[in-house]
């Protein structure tokens, strides 16, 4: 997981964009030889753990989110899974932040059906 940890920092300290973060996770993945479901939990977790740090989630971190659900670099299920374990009821603006996510792909999903 430390790899990833680092994978996500440098790509937000160099402002990446979703898009160039997600082949560094692919990249990552074939390198390290790991499953999809591995890698999904892992960054799942690496994600949600960077976004609840501080009183509001950085942008960046919920568009690499948005992003690794929607190309299933992180299954949905375990973002719904894990989600509460992250964010402090407490915090407001963190949860606003991940109800917008969970929203986004809420109205996703009920528009294919």
């Amino acid at each position: 997981m430390e790899e990833l940890r680092s994978i996500l920092a440098q790509s937000w300290s160099n402002r990446k964009t979703p898009v160039a973060f997600g082949a560094d996770i692919l990249a990552y993945k074939t390198r390290a030889n790991i499953t999809s479901n591995s890698l999904s939990s892992r960054l799942c977790d690496v994600l949600l753990e960077q976004g609840s740090v501080g009183v509001s989630p950085s942008p960046l971190v919920l568009e690499y989110l948005k992003y690794a659900i929607s190309i299933e670099l992180v299954q949905s299920l375990h973002f719904f899974l894990r989600v509460n374990v992250y964010v402090d009821p407490a915090i407001p603006s963190q949860q606003s932040a991940f109800l917008g996510v969970i929203t986004d792909f809420v109205v996703h999903i009920y528009a294919v059906f």
